[in-house]
């Protein structure tokens, strides 16, 4: 069936809220087609194709909407006619560059929650629908989280969290307790308000190691041959970039159910260096799954910590080098990394001092 109402959502969605998600179902289920149109000044901080993928993604299920973006650096006054005209100027522009909004009947209903609505209804010739302007659904306001982005996370949709999300990677040399830090890093912060959703990512490369043992030795008694142990298995290429892969995929999957903090055993990047380590060199394909977007890596110290040998691990003469590379690594690519030793409340207390102080600098949109 042709589409009759075509009903309007302009904001900034700055971020985008769970206020913003309930109004879209809202109007998604009131009209035949639904546009939304993301305004986004250039200086702002998060920018308009970031906002434009976070609302398209929540919405991904509502077929009859569409999110549009555009750049509009013009201040705002709704009492001010002259900006009224700019504003307009720079809608219908976005509304006329897509296509499939083009070919659809002119605006009839625009949807709100703010006095602004009517205004913006009425330079459409179309009625003005007031959606729960009280916000009794959703207590928010983008300003607010903002304001205070830790405590009131929540109101942010699982996408955005995940986007917006300091991620902090904890990673070592072979038994030197990041493992067992990351653990203690995520018990003290759960305790704490506006932390509560705090999560981990469990190390993948650990766990490929000790499947990659398993299968030779099992292959190695079928065969009579001698049982293999760590030092012996024949490394691939594409071996590390099935765990680069695999742990950049449970990263963003346990993303989805964070808060704005999400603490990682390691990650892509350090299975680059694990490459280098076992093949001489980083694959093109490994680094490629490496990412740059981090807050902070913690680097667990193997002085005063003993070599637990589990069967899979290399040996305790290599922590030291290995430790070497990973300091030199981060330093000479610029990364913010520390350094922690000691007890491991010492190594903990340490963390969470560095962990708070990248929190407290908040985030480039937060006020």
């Amino acid at each position: 069936m042709s589409a009759r109402t075509h009903g309007l959502i302009l904001g900034k969605f700055y971020p985008p809220h769970l206020g913003h998600d309930f109004l879209i179902r809202a109007a998604a289920s009131s009209c035949d087609a639904l546009t939304v149109v993301v305004l986004a000044r250039d200086d702002e901080g998060i920018d308009v194709a970031t906002r434009v993928g976070w609302l398209q993604r929540n919405h991904a299920q509502d077929s009859n909407v569409r999110v549009l973006g555009a750049v509009d650096n013009n201040p705002t006054d709704f009492g001010d006619e002259a900006l009224w005209t700019l504003h307009m100027r720079v809608i219908r522009s976005a509304l006329s560059r897509d296509a499939t909004t083009a070919s659809l009947p002119a605006i009839n209903l625009v949807f709100s929650s703010e006095t602004y609505g009517g205004e913006l209804a009425r330079r459409f010739g179309a009625h003005h629908v007031l959606v729960d302007a009280e916000r009794f659904a959703y207590p928010i306001a983008a300003t607010m989280i903002r304001e205070d982005p830790v405590a009131r996370s929540d109101y942010l949709s699982p996408v955005v969290r995940a986007g917006v999300a300091n991620r902090v990677v904890i990673l070592g040399a072979e038994s030197t307790g990041s493992t067992t830090l990351t653990a203690d890093l995520v018990r003290a912060y759960r305790r704490r308000s506006g932390y509560e959703r705090t999560s981990s990512v469990d190390e993948q490369g650990h766990e490929f190691g000790r499947f990659k043992l398993l299968r030779a030795r099992a292959a190695s008694y079928v065969c009579g041959d001698a049982v293999p142990q760590s030092k012996d298995l024949v490394w691939r290429d594409e071996e590390f970039e099935q765990i680069a892969r695999r742990q950049n995929e449970l990263e963003d999957a346990r993303a989805l159910d964070t808060g704005l903090l999400l603490l990682c055993d390691t990650d892509a990047w350090t299975t680059s260096l694990w490459q280098e380590r076992y093949l001489g060199r980083a694959s093109r394909e490994v680094l490629a799954l490496s990412r740059n977007v981090r807050a902070l890596y913690v680097v667990t110290s193997p002085d005063g910590v003993a070599f637990t040998q589990d069967g899979t691990r290399d040996g305790e003469e290599l922590r030291d080098e290995m430790h070497r590379r990973v300091v030199s690594r981060l330093a000479t690519e610029g990364r913010r990394f520390l350094v922690v030793e000691g007890s491991p409340d010492e190594r903990c207390e340490a963390s969470r001092a560095a962990i708070d102080q990248v929190m407290a600098e908040g985030w480039p949109w937060s006020l």
